[in-house]
């Protein structure tokens, strides 16, 4: 349901399953030979996002539909980083390809900026205004190239921009 590549070299394709499982492929094998090269399975449920960060520093993160958000390290088969984001019917993850934190959004109309120790450095949630509901549930999550931007894209068609604060050094 996800599929992600390493920007620098291209080689390593990340493919997230319905099944929970993550499977790490290395383009460059033989046509002949099998291209899988490693297998995660510690998800339960259906694989929502599989990213992998760009820097060469072997980082790769994976959101299953249960909330649950890990990190992976290319050279162990076990996560780094296990994170429970949602509670549950998370929908949508990205995480930012230079710096330490994702974000994660879910049906329950929240979305939630995490650092990669799993410190949540922002939350973004529903509330009602003048003008009716603020965020409806998440559907789409994606970062800026670089900058410490994101866009989220919401269930009823709005897609709304979100920057960092650089006086506070906190998302909004």
């Amino acid at each position: 349901t996800s599929i992600a590549s390493e920007s620098s070299s291209k080689a390593l394709v990340a493919v997230g399953c319905v099944d929970g499982k993550i499977r790490l492929y290395d383009v460059r094998s033989p046509p002949q030979s099998q291209c899988r090269v490693a297998e995660f399975s510690e998800h339960n449920s259906r694989i929502v996002q599989v990213d992998v960060q760009q820097g060469g520093d072997g980082i790769m993160s994976s959101a299953c539909s249960e909330g649950i958000v890990k990190l992976w390290d290319f050279r162990s088969k076990a996560s780094t980083v296990s994170i429970q984001a949602h509670r549950p019917h998370l929908t949508a993850m990205a995480i930012h390809h230079y710096a330490p934190f994702f974000v994660s959004g879910s049906t329950n109309q929240t979305i939630k900026v995490i650092s990669h120790e799993g410190k949540i450095l922002s939350l973004i949630r529903h509330h009602d205004g003048f003008l009716g509901r603020r965020i409806a549930p998440v559907n789409c999550i994606s970062f800026h190239a670089f900058d410490e931007t994101f866009a989220a894209g919401f269930t009823d068609s709005i897609v709304s921009v979100y920057s960092a604060d650089t006086k506070k050094k906190t998302l909004l």
